[in-house]
Protein backbone atom coordinates (compact mmCIF):
# COMPACT_ATOMS: atom_id res chain seq x y z
CA UNK A 1 0.00 0.00 0.00
CA UNK A 2 1.23 3.22 -0.54
CA UNK A 3 0.83 6.64 1.55
CA UNK A 4 -2.27 6.36 3.66
CA UNK A 5 -3.49 9.82 2.85
CA UNK A 6 -4.80 11.24 -0.18
CA UNK A 7 -3.84 14.63 -1.66
CA UNK A 8 -5.30 17.52 0.49
CA UNK A 9 -5.28 15.58 3.94
CA UNK A 10 -2.95 15.84 6.77
CA UNK A 11 0.48 14.39 7.18
CA UNK A 12 0.77 11.02 6.90
CA UNK A 13 2.53 8.51 8.46
CA UNK A 14 5.51 7.24 6.91
CA UNK A 15 4.24 5.29 3.61
CA UNK A 16 3.70 1.22 3.22
CA UNK A 17 4.68 -0.70 0.30
CA UNK A 18 3.74 -3.70 -1.27
CA UNK A 19 6.25 -6.29 -2.59
CA UNK A 20 5.17 -9.08 -4.50
CA UNK A 21 5.30 -10.48 -8.30
CA UNK A 22 2.48 -9.44 -10.37
CA UNK A 23 0.56 -12.42 -11.65
CA UNK A 24 -2.50 -12.98 -14.25
CA UNK A 25 -5.45 -15.06 -14.73
CA UNK A 26 -5.98 -17.82 -17.48
CA UNK A 27 -6.74 -16.60 -20.97
CA UNK A 28 -8.10 -19.58 -22.08
CA UNK A 29 -9.14 -23.02 -20.76
CA UNK A 30 -5.89 -24.62 -21.93
CA UNK A 31 -4.12 -22.01 -19.68
CA UNK A 32 -4.93 -23.53 -16.02
CA UNK A 33 -2.06 -22.22 -14.50
CA UNK A 34 0.71 -24.62 -12.24
CA UNK A 35 -0.57 -27.65 -11.23
CA UNK A 36 -0.15 -28.47 -7.64
CA UNK A 37 0.21 -32.34 -6.80
CA UNK A 38 -0.74 -32.33 -3.24
CA UNK A 39 -4.09 -30.79 -3.43
CA UNK A 40 -4.50 -32.50 -7.02
CA UNK A 41 -5.76 -29.64 -8.65
CA UNK A 42 -4.72 -26.49 -10.04
CA UNK A 43 -4.48 -23.11 -8.98
CA UNK A 44 -7.48 -21.74 -10.38
CA UNK A 45 -9.69 -24.63 -9.83
CA UNK A 46 -11.15 -25.20 -6.42
CA UNK A 47 -12.99 -27.88 -4.91
CA UNK A 48 -13.00 -31.03 -7.81
CA UNK A 49 -16.08 -33.25 -7.04
CA UNK A 50 -16.27 -37.04 -7.11
CA UNK A 51 -18.18 -36.79 -10.34
CA UNK A 52 -15.47 -34.10 -12.17
CA UNK A 53 -17.36 -31.48 -11.51
CA UNK A 54 -15.12 -27.83 -10.70
CA UNK A 55 -15.29 -24.37 -9.81
CA UNK A 56 -12.70 -22.86 -12.28
CA UNK A 57 -11.82 -19.37 -12.24
CA UNK A 58 -11.97 -17.48 -15.66
CA UNK A 59 -10.48 -14.01 -15.46
CA UNK A 60 -12.85 -11.88 -13.03
CA UNK A 61 -15.28 -14.42 -12.99
CA UNK A 62 -15.69 -18.27 -11.42
CA UNK A 63 -17.67 -21.05 -13.38
CA UNK A 64 -18.63 -24.37 -13.23
CA UNK A 65 -16.61 -27.08 -15.52
CA UNK A 66 -16.92 -30.64 -16.21
CA UNK A 67 -14.45 -32.71 -17.26
CA UNK A 68 -14.35 -35.24 -20.16
CA UNK A 69 -16.70 -38.53 -19.75
CA UNK A 70 -13.28 -40.12 -20.87
CA UNK A 71 -10.90 -38.08 -18.78
CA UNK A 72 -8.20 -39.36 -16.78
CA UNK A 73 -6.17 -36.92 -14.23
CA UNK A 74 -2.28 -37.38 -15.02
CA UNK A 75 0.20 -35.09 -13.42
CA UNK A 76 2.67 -34.84 -16.99
CA UNK A 77 -0.05 -33.99 -19.76
CA UNK A 78 -0.43 -30.33 -18.41
CA UNK A 79 3.04 -29.60 -17.69
CA UNK A 80 4.79 -27.33 -19.39
CA UNK A 81 7.70 -28.40 -21.60
CA UNK A 82 11.18 -27.82 -20.77
CA UNK A 83 11.38 -25.55 -24.01
CA UNK A 84 10.67 -21.98 -24.68
CA UNK A 85 10.83 -19.47 -27.39
CA UNK A 86 13.61 -16.92 -27.20
CA UNK A 87 13.23 -13.21 -28.86
CA UNK A 88 15.70 -12.55 -31.45
CA UNK A 89 14.31 -9.40 -33.11
CA UNK A 90 11.21 -7.61 -33.00
CA UNK A 91 9.88 -5.50 -36.32
CA UNK A 92 7.11 -2.70 -36.23
CA UNK A 93 6.01 0.37 -33.92
CA UNK A 94 2.57 1.05 -31.67
CA UNK A 95 1.13 3.58 -33.86
CA UNK A 96 -1.21 4.27 -31.30
CA UNK A 97 1.74 5.48 -29.03
CA UNK A 98 2.62 8.95 -30.22
CA UNK A 99 5.73 10.57 -29.30
CA UNK A 100 7.00 7.38 -27.61
CA UNK A 101 10.41 6.89 -29.75
CA UNK A 102 13.55 8.16 -27.35
CA UNK A 103 17.27 8.21 -27.37
CA UNK A 104 18.60 6.62 -24.52
CA UNK A 105 22.34 7.39 -25.46
CA UNK A 106 24.52 8.53 -28.51
CA UNK A 107 23.50 5.12 -30.08
CA UNK A 108 20.47 3.15 -28.40
CA UNK A 109 16.74 4.31 -28.58
CA UNK A 110 13.57 3.01 -27.27
CA UNK A 111 10.45 2.54 -28.51
CA UNK A 112 7.04 -0.02 -27.67
CA UNK A 113 5.83 -2.31 -29.70
CA UNK A 114 2.62 -4.56 -29.22
CA UNK A 115 3.20 -5.33 -25.25
CA UNK A 116 6.99 -5.01 -25.51
CA UNK A 117 9.75 -2.18 -24.64
CA UNK A 118 12.26 -2.66 -27.31
CA UNK A 119 15.83 -1.09 -26.70
CA UNK A 120 17.76 -0.79 -29.85
CA UNK A 121 21.48 -0.21 -30.68
CA UNK A 122 22.64 1.10 -33.66
CA UNK A 123 26.14 -0.16 -33.54
CA UNK A 124 26.34 -3.05 -33.42
CA UNK A 125 22.52 -3.26 -34.47
CA UNK A 126 20.76 -5.43 -32.07
CA UNK A 127 17.91 -5.39 -29.46
CA UNK A 128 16.88 -5.79 -25.79
CA UNK A 129 13.58 -6.46 -24.82
CA UNK A 130 11.06 -5.80 -21.19
CA UNK A 131 8.76 -8.35 -21.09
CA UNK A 132 7.01 -6.61 -18.15
CA UNK A 133 3.57 -5.86 -19.37
CA UNK A 134 0.46 -8.07 -20.10
CA UNK A 135 -1.38 -5.77 -22.36
CA UNK A 136 -0.60 -3.31 -25.42
CA UNK A 137 2.07 -0.44 -24.14
CA UNK A 138 0.17 2.90 -24.93
CA UNK A 139 2.49 5.12 -24.00
CA UNK A 140 6.02 5.35 -23.07
CA UNK A 141 8.48 7.98 -21.64
CA UNK A 142 12.42 7.91 -20.89
CA UNK A 143 13.81 10.42 -18.00
CA UNK A 144 17.67 11.30 -18.45
CA UNK A 145 18.01 11.98 -15.15
CA UNK A 146 17.11 8.60 -13.74
CA UNK A 147 18.24 6.55 -16.09
CA UNK A 148 14.57 4.80 -15.92
CA UNK A 149 11.91 4.76 -18.62
CA UNK A 150 8.15 4.59 -17.74
CA UNK A 151 5.22 2.26 -19.91
CA UNK A 152 1.64 2.10 -19.22
CA UNK A 153 -0.75 -0.69 -20.74
CA UNK A 154 -4.25 -1.12 -21.59
CA UNK A 155 -6.48 -3.55 -19.50
CA UNK A 156 -5.70 -7.15 -19.59
CA UNK A 157 -7.67 -10.03 -20.12
CA UNK A 158 -8.27 -11.68 -17.11
CA UNK A 159 -7.45 -11.13 -13.09
CA UNK A 160 -5.74 -7.37 -12.25
CA UNK A 161 -5.79 -4.36 -14.36
CA UNK A 162 -3.92 -1.83 -16.48
CA UNK A 163 -0.50 -0.60 -14.38
CA UNK A 164 2.60 1.74 -15.09
CA UNK A 165 5.99 -0.12 -15.14
CA UNK A 166 9.30 1.13 -14.28
CA UNK A 167 12.05 0.01 -15.46
CA UNK A 168 15.71 0.79 -16.58
CA UNK A 169 16.72 0.65 -20.00
CA UNK A 170 20.43 -0.67 -19.30
CA UNK A 171 19.26 -3.91 -18.35
CA UNK A 172 15.35 -3.75 -19.05
CA UNK A 173 15.08 -4.70 -15.27
CA UNK A 174 11.43 -4.15 -13.87
CA UNK A 175 11.84 -1.54 -10.81
CA UNK A 176 8.63 -0.66 -9.47
CA UNK A 177 4.71 -1.02 -10.76
CA UNK A 178 1.79 1.41 -10.24
CA UNK A 179 -1.24 -0.83 -10.39
CA UNK A 180 -4.22 2.21 -9.78
CA UNK A 181 -5.63 3.11 -13.10
CA UNK A 182 -8.69 1.68 -14.46
CA UNK A 183 -9.30 0.13 -18.28
CA UNK A 184 -6.15 2.23 -19.58
CA UNK A 185 -3.28 4.37 -18.83
CA UNK A 186 -2.86 6.80 -21.95
CA UNK A 187 -0.12 9.11 -20.94
CA UNK A 188 3.28 9.11 -18.69
CA UNK A 189 5.98 11.79 -17.98
CA UNK A 190 8.60 12.01 -15.48
CA UNK A 191 9.72 15.39 -13.46
CA UNK A 192 12.93 16.81 -15.12
CA UNK A 193 14.88 15.34 -11.79
CA UNK A 194 13.31 12.60 -11.92
CA UNK A 195 11.54 12.34 -8.29
CA UNK A 196 8.40 12.25 -9.86
CA UNK A 197 6.22 10.56 -12.20
CA UNK A 198 3.13 11.56 -13.27
CA UNK A 199 0.45 9.19 -15.14
CA UNK A 200 -3.15 9.80 -16.98
CA UNK A 201 -5.72 6.84 -17.01
CA UNK A 202 -8.76 5.81 -17.24
CA UNK A 203 -12.13 5.28 -19.22
CA UNK A 204 -14.91 7.90 -21.04
CA UNK A 205 -17.51 6.18 -18.76
CA UNK A 206 -15.97 6.67 -16.22
CA UNK A 207 -13.53 9.25 -16.09
CA UNK A 208 -9.57 10.01 -16.36
CA UNK A 209 -7.60 10.35 -12.99
CA UNK A 210 -4.75 12.92 -13.34
CA UNK A 211 -1.66 11.33 -10.70
CA UNK A 212 1.27 12.11 -8.80
CA UNK A 213 3.91 9.68 -7.58
CA UNK A 214 7.32 10.15 -5.47
CA UNK A 215 9.20 7.97 -3.53
CA UNK A 216 8.76 4.82 -6.07
CA UNK A 217 12.31 3.72 -6.38
CA UNK A 218 14.61 5.21 -3.60
CA UNK A 219 15.10 3.79 -0.29
CA UNK A 220 13.83 0.11 -0.81
CA UNK A 221 15.45 -2.47 0.28
CA UNK A 222 14.47 -5.17 -2.66
CA UNK A 223 13.53 -8.48 -2.18
CA UNK A 224 14.34 -11.67 -4.12
CA UNK A 225 12.75 -14.69 -4.69
CA UNK A 226 15.19 -17.42 -6.02
CA UNK A 227 17.40 -14.83 -6.92
CA UNK A 228 15.23 -12.66 -8.98
CA UNK A 229 14.32 -9.38 -7.99
CA UNK A 230 10.75 -8.28 -7.11
CA UNK A 231 9.42 -5.56 -8.52
CA UNK A 232 8.02 -2.85 -5.60
CA UNK A 233 3.91 -2.52 -6.33
CA UNK A 234 2.42 1.22 -5.40
CA UNK A 235 -1.39 1.36 -5.51
CA UNK A 236 -2.11 4.72 -4.76
CA UNK A 237 0.01 7.66 -5.79
CA UNK A 238 0.51 10.67 -3.56
CA UNK A 239 -1.78 12.77 -5.31
CA UNK A 240 -4.65 12.24 -7.77
CA UNK A 241 -7.10 14.78 -9.38
CA UNK A 242 -10.36 13.72 -11.71
CA UNK A 243 -9.52 14.82 -15.12
CA UNK A 244 -12.43 14.59 -16.85
CA UNK A 245 -14.11 12.54 -19.20
CA UNK A 246 -12.60 13.18 -22.39
CA UNK A 247 -9.20 11.20 -23.04
CA UNK A 248 -6.11 13.05 -23.78
CA UNK A 249 -3.02 10.59 -25.02
CA UNK A 250 0.36 12.45 -24.97
CA UNK A 251 1.97 14.28 -21.70
CA UNK A 252 4.46 16.97 -22.06
CA UNK A 253 6.46 17.77 -18.68
CA UNK A 254 7.71 21.35 -18.44
CA UNK A 255 11.72 21.28 -17.68
CA UNK A 256 12.74 22.29 -13.97
CA UNK A 257 13.48 25.42 -12.85
CA UNK A 258 15.27 26.99 -10.55
CA UNK A 259 14.64 26.74 -6.88
CA UNK A 260 12.60 29.72 -5.39
CA UNK A 261 13.94 29.61 -1.99
CA UNK A 262 15.44 26.75 0.49
CA UNK A 263 13.95 23.65 0.66
CA UNK A 264 11.27 25.29 -1.99
CA UNK A 265 10.57 22.79 -4.79
CA UNK A 266 9.53 25.02 -7.76
CA UNK A 267 5.69 24.10 -9.16
CA UNK A 268 5.95 21.78 -12.08
CA UNK A 269 3.48 22.02 -14.77
CA UNK A 270 2.46 19.35 -17.15
CA UNK A 271 0.84 19.74 -20.73
CA UNK A 272 -1.67 17.22 -21.85
CA UNK A 273 -3.17 17.03 -25.15
CA UNK A 274 -4.97 14.77 -27.52
CA UNK A 275 -2.09 14.26 -30.20
CA UNK A 276 -4.41 13.65 -32.95
CA UNK A 277 -5.40 10.05 -31.58
CA UNK A 278 -9.16 11.24 -30.28
CA UNK A 279 -12.46 10.72 -31.59
CA UNK A 280 -13.70 14.11 -30.59
CA UNK A 281 -14.19 17.19 -32.16
CA UNK A 282 -12.16 20.07 -30.73
CA UNK A 283 -8.57 20.05 -29.29
CA UNK A 284 -8.05 18.86 -26.32
CA UNK A 285 -5.58 20.84 -24.13
CA UNK A 286 -4.57 21.18 -20.19
CA UNK A 287 -2.11 22.29 -18.50
CA UNK A 288 -1.51 21.08 -14.88
CA UNK A 289 -0.06 22.77 -12.49
CA UNK A 290 1.75 20.62 -9.42
CA UNK A 291 2.85 22.36 -6.08
CA UNK A 292 4.16 20.83 -2.74
CA UNK A 293 3.83 22.38 0.77
CA UNK A 294 4.87 21.49 3.92
CA UNK A 295 5.25 17.77 2.37
CA UNK A 296 1.46 18.27 0.62
CA UNK A 297 1.02 17.69 -3.04
CA UNK A 298 -1.34 19.59 -4.89
CA UNK A 299 -2.46 19.22 -8.90
CA UNK A 300 -5.16 21.85 -10.45
CA UNK A 301 -5.95 22.35 -14.22
CA UNK A 302 -6.24 25.03 -16.58
CA UNK A 303 -8.00 24.40 -19.97
CA UNK A 304 -5.71 26.51 -22.71
CA UNK A 305 -7.38 29.74 -23.87
CA UNK A 306 -6.62 30.24 -27.53
CA UNK A 307 -7.90 32.97 -28.22
CA UNK A 308 -8.34 33.24 -32.08
CA UNK A 309 -7.59 30.55 -34.93
CA UNK A 310 -8.52 27.81 -32.29
CA UNK A 311 -7.55 24.86 -33.86
CA UNK A 312 -9.53 20.75 -34.32
CA UNK A 313 -6.94 18.87 -32.48
CA UNK A 314 -3.33 19.79 -30.95
CA UNK A 315 -0.82 17.22 -32.70
CA UNK A 316 2.67 18.02 -30.36
CA UNK A 317 3.59 20.44 -27.36
CA UNK A 318 7.05 21.21 -26.25
CA UNK A 319 9.02 23.42 -24.08
CA UNK A 320 11.60 26.35 -23.94
CA UNK A 321 14.51 25.34 -22.24
CA UNK A 322 14.20 27.94 -19.49
CA UNK A 323 10.33 26.50 -19.07
CA UNK A 324 8.96 29.51 -19.25
CA UNK A 325 7.22 28.49 -22.88
CA UNK A 326 5.35 25.98 -23.85
CA UNK A 327 5.31 25.64 -28.06
CA UNK A 328 2.18 24.36 -29.61
CA UNK A 329 1.25 22.23 -33.10
CA UNK A 330 -1.67 22.06 -34.45
CA UNK A 331 -3.70 20.35 -37.35
CA UNK A 332 -4.41 24.10 -38.95
CA UNK A 333 -0.72 24.48 -39.49
CA UNK A 334 -0.56 27.23 -36.74
CA UNK A 335 2.28 27.07 -34.25
CA UNK A 336 0.98 28.47 -31.20
CA UNK A 337 3.29 29.80 -27.88
CA UNK A 338 2.02 29.47 -24.41
CA UNK A 339 2.93 31.27 -21.87
CA UNK A 340 0.88 29.77 -18.51
CA UNK A 341 -2.51 28.67 -20.10
CA UNK A 342 -2.72 31.55 -22.83
CA UNK A 343 -1.59 31.68 -26.24
CA UNK A 344 0.35 35.22 -26.67
CA UNK A 345 1.61 34.44 -30.42
CA UNK A 346 0.28 32.03 -33.33
CA UNK A 347 1.98 31.89 -36.43
CA UNK A 348 0.69 30.43 -39.00
CA UNK A 349 3.11 28.24 -40.93
CA UNK A 350 2.41 25.63 -42.81
CA UNK A 351 -0.94 24.77 -45.55
CA UNK A 352 -1.02 21.57 -43.65
CA UNK A 353 -0.69 20.01 -40.20
CA UNK A 354 1.95 20.86 -38.61
CA UNK A 355 3.56 18.14 -36.65
CA UNK A 356 6.61 18.89 -34.59
CA UNK A 357 8.16 22.41 -32.86
CA UNK A 358 11.17 22.31 -30.69
CA UNK A 359 13.60 25.51 -29.73
CA UNK A 360 16.93 24.73 -30.25
CA UNK A 361 19.30 26.43 -28.27
CA UNK A 362 21.83 29.18 -29.98
CA UNK A 363 20.07 28.46 -33.02
CA UNK A 364 16.44 29.16 -33.20
CA UNK A 365 13.00 26.92 -34.02
CA UNK A 366 12.66 24.10 -36.19
CA UNK A 367 9.06 22.79 -37.24
CA UNK A 368 8.24 19.61 -39.64
CA UNK A 369 4.80 20.16 -41.85
CA UNK A 370 3.29 16.54 -41.25
CA UNK A 371 2.71 15.25 -44.95
CA UNK A 372 3.88 17.87 -46.17
CA UNK A 373 7.92 17.05 -46.90
CA UNK A 374 8.65 20.58 -45.52
CA UNK A 375 11.09 21.24 -42.67
CA UNK A 376 10.31 25.10 -41.10
CA UNK A 377 13.42 27.20 -39.71
CA UNK A 378 12.82 30.19 -37.44
CA UNK A 379 14.87 32.60 -36.07
CA UNK A 380 16.15 32.45 -32.55
CA UNK A 381 13.93 35.66 -31.51
CA UNK A 382 9.95 34.96 -32.06
CA UNK A 383 8.01 37.53 -34.19
CA UNK A 384 5.89 40.24 -32.63
CA UNK A 385 2.12 40.07 -32.75
CA UNK A 386 -0.94 38.27 -31.58
CA UNK A 387 -1.41 36.50 -34.76
CA UNK A 388 0.20 35.78 -37.81
CA UNK A 389 -1.84 35.52 -41.18
CA UNK A 390 -0.75 31.95 -43.20
CA UNK A 391 1.68 33.57 -46.04
CA UNK A 392 2.74 32.19 -49.27
CA UNK A 393 5.86 32.99 -51.37
CA UNK A 394 4.71 35.93 -53.52
CA UNK A 395 4.13 39.08 -51.80
CA UNK A 396 0.65 39.48 -54.32
CA UNK A 397 -0.57 36.05 -52.71
CA UNK A 398 -0.05 37.65 -49.51
CA UNK A 399 -1.55 41.09 -50.11
CA UNK A 400 -4.85 39.33 -51.52
CA UNK A 401 -4.81 37.00 -48.31
CA UNK A 402 -4.28 39.95 -45.84
CA UNK A 403 -7.60 41.84 -47.96
CA UNK A 404 -9.78 38.60 -47.43
CA UNK A 405 -9.15 38.13 -44.43
CA UNK A 406 -9.67 42.03 -43.43
CA UNK A 407 -6.45 42.66 -41.41
CA UNK A 408 -5.56 45.54 -39.95
CA UNK A 409 -2.12 47.55 -40.66
CA UNK A 410 -0.63 46.34 -38.20
CA UNK A 411 -1.61 42.49 -38.36
CA UNK A 412 -0.12 43.23 -41.77
CA UNK A 413 3.26 44.30 -40.14
CA UNK A 414 3.11 40.93 -38.14
CA UNK A 415 2.86 38.77 -41.38
CA UNK A 416 5.65 40.11 -43.15
CA UNK A 417 8.02 39.62 -39.83
CA UNK A 418 6.70 36.23 -39.54
CA UNK A 419 7.50 35.54 -43.18
CA UNK A 420 10.79 36.68 -42.69
CA UNK A 421 10.85 35.11 -39.64
CA UNK A 422 10.54 31.90 -40.92
CA UNK A 423 12.08 29.83 -43.52
CA UNK A 424 11.13 26.54 -45.52
CA UNK A 425 13.14 24.36 -46.57
CA UNK A 426 11.97 20.88 -48.73
CA UNK A 427 13.44 17.69 -47.13
CA UNK A 428 14.49 16.63 -50.17
CA UNK A 429 17.08 18.79 -50.49
CA UNK A 430 18.44 18.31 -47.52
CA UNK A 431 21.68 16.52 -47.50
Amino acid sequence: LGPTTRCGSGPSAPPRYEQRQLRRGPQRLGDMGPFDREQGHSKYIRGVSQDGRARARFGRQAQTVLAPSAFEPSDVDHLRPKAQLTLDWAHGYNGTAPGCLFWVSDTEFVFPLARLGIVQSLDPPKQRFFMGHTSTILCLTYCEASNLCASGQKDQKGEGGPFVCIWSPSDCGLRTVLAFHQARVLAVGFSSDGQRVFSLGGSEDKGHIFAVWKDFVSGIQPRYDKDKVLPLVLREPTCQSSAGKVPAFAMSVRPGLANTGVNVRPPEMVAIYDAGCGDRAGALLHFWTVTEHGGQIDAKSNMATFNELRPRSILHCSWSPCGKRCYVCADNGVFYVFEGSVSTLRVAVSNGPLGVAVEVPGFGFAMLGRGDGMLYLGGPILPKGMACPRFDKTAAQTQELGRSMRQSQKSMESAAAAASWLTTVPLQDIG
